[in-house]
């Protein structure tokens, strides 16, 4: 069986509980992972987002670089938003503690 899990919610818990991912219940289960930004850091259109496993990983970003190639410069805007990624992810998470409600 292969499960599917968009966990992009995943920093979204009420009443002060901790996300699990399916992918960390069973090494043995076949799992592909995905999340990005738009939930947990507030930005809805950035279009940006990771996956796991690396092997999926993979094949995904041979697919987006020949789509990117297909479509420049009209793609050009999407690619500007991987500079948000370690921003948001290293940076301050205080926004966290506020969209939770638990400030």
């Amino acid at each position: 069986m292969l499960v599917i899990a968009d966990e992009i919610y995943d920093k979204l818990l009420f009443d002060r509980n901790k996300h699990v991912s399916i992918a960390s219940l069973n090494k043995d289960l076949s799992c592909v992972t995905f999340s990005g930004l738009s939930k947990n850091y507030v930005a809805p259109g950035f279009r940006i987002g990771w996956a796991s496993p690396a092997d999926l990983k993979k094949n995904m970003q041979e697919y987006l670089d020949a789509v990117i190639k297909y479509f420049e410069p009209e793609s050009a805007p999407i690619i500007r938003f991987k500079y948000a990624v370690p921003i948001a992810l290293n940076g301050d998470q205080s926004h966290l503690t506020a969209m939770n409600c638990l400030a």
